[in-house]
């Protein structure tokens, strides 16, 4: 793939050749592939000026707004790049705004900034996840609006069924898994195993549970000296000794609960 990370002014002159592949699989294990309207419109806009794509970014295709975010991120502060970025966040947002009709205002807000957060992150790692997003952008902002639905209800003791919500994303009893379990023999049954785990995560507040996910589901670091490193105490907005706090007593308290159950 070339490199166009310092162009600003020039056109790209690229072939559809020159994409960067995909690279995730599904789970019957073949590739997701980019449908040819997107290859088309991301090879136009490669091959017309940077400023040209800037002018017109409200009408890109989200797929071609997602490949140029992803592979195209300068290394400086750049206007098109903002404004790309910004573009890509109003049409997430209105997707995250038709599933949530009917909920409350503080949860609608909390759920847009945790699925903005989620996408951001993907964004800064270049993480394959976006195949995903660039080719099911709808399909995937939904299932991911639905799975922080699902946790705004279980923060609020609204029974669900699990099944319906099931998304790819890391379970809070894989979080669980992750801390006590990977390295015990499969003694329970999965149902009773499940069960335990999840009245282990009950027990949590609704911030240790956010921290344990953050740490053990999302693989954040707790703290780190980069500034420019996306941590846990970042993601929920704490300080590092807050953070430290969460983490340290939500491991008290599922070692307890671990400890309670023979």
């Amino acid at each position: 793939m070339k490199d166009y990370s310092m162009v600003e002014s020039q056109p790209f002159g690229t072939t559809e050749a020159d994409l960067a592949p995909l690279t995730k699989r599904k789970r019957d294990g073949t590739l997701y592939q980019r449908s040819p309207e997107s290859v088309a419109e991301i090879v136009r806009a490669m091959d017309r000026p940077i400023d040209e794509f800037e002018r017109n970014v409200r009408d890109v295709c989200v797929s071609c707004l997602i490949y140029f975010c992803r592979h195209l991120r300068p290394n400086r502060e750049s206007a098109w790049y903002n404004k790309a970025v910004l573009e890509l966040l109003a049409r997430l947002d209105g997707a995250v705004a038709r599933r949530c009709r009917g909920i409350a205002d503080n949860r609608r807000d909390h759920i847009r900034h945790e699925v903005r957060g989620w996408m951001l992150e993907l964004l800064y790692t270049n993480d394959e996840k976006l195949d995903v997003l660039e080719t099911m952008f709808n399909l995937a902002v939904d299932a991911k609006t639905v799975d922080e639905i699902r946790k705004s209800e279980r923060r609020v003791r609204i029974e669900r069924n699990e099944s319906e919500f099931a998304t790819d994303d890391i379970s809070s009893t894989d979080a669980v898994d992750n801390i006590h379990h990977a390295n015990q023999p499969p003694v329970l049954a999965k149902a009773e195993a499940s069960a335990q785990l999840n009245n282990a995560m009950e027990k949590l507040t609704e911030r240790e549970q956010e921290a344990i996910m953050n740490v053990y589901g999302k693989g954040l670091k707790e703290t780190s000296n980069d500034p420019d490193e996306m941590t846990a105490a970042k993601a929920m907005n704490v300080s590092d000794r807050r953070i430290r706090q969460l983490i340290t007593n939500a491991k008290k308290k599922l070692s307890d609960d671990e400890g309670s159950n023979p």
